[in-house]
């Protein structure tokens, strides 16, 4: 079994949301220092990250990849084909 100790004041909001080809927010507003962002394990296509413009960074199932973002709703997914189920973490 691990166990892991956070230090200080921090607090983390852990969700999740479906993607599909046009681009959407990560969630609602929920101002973050950083969040980490991963492809489901169950998915079979890949995911794009990326901005309100641009989706640039591409994660296949299982990829994960950490922003530094003030609010969760500035990082837009979507998907190359399909739907796909995308995990997230964020710290405030």
């Amino acid at each position: 079994m691990s166990y892991v100790r956070i230090l200080g004041s921090h607090s983390f909001k852990v969700d999740k949301m479906g993607a599909g080809t046009i681009a959407a927010p990560l969630g609602a507003s929920y101002e973050c220092s950083e969040v980490f962002i991963q492809n489901s394990t169950e998915n079979a296509v890949n995911i794009l990250l990326g901005s309100s413009e641009q989706q640039l960074i591409s994660l296949s199932p299982g990829m994960g990849f950490t922003l530094p973002v003030q609010n969760i709703n500035d990082v837009y997914v979507k998907t190359v084909s399909s739907t796909a189920t995308v995990v997230f973490l964020a710290r405030s």
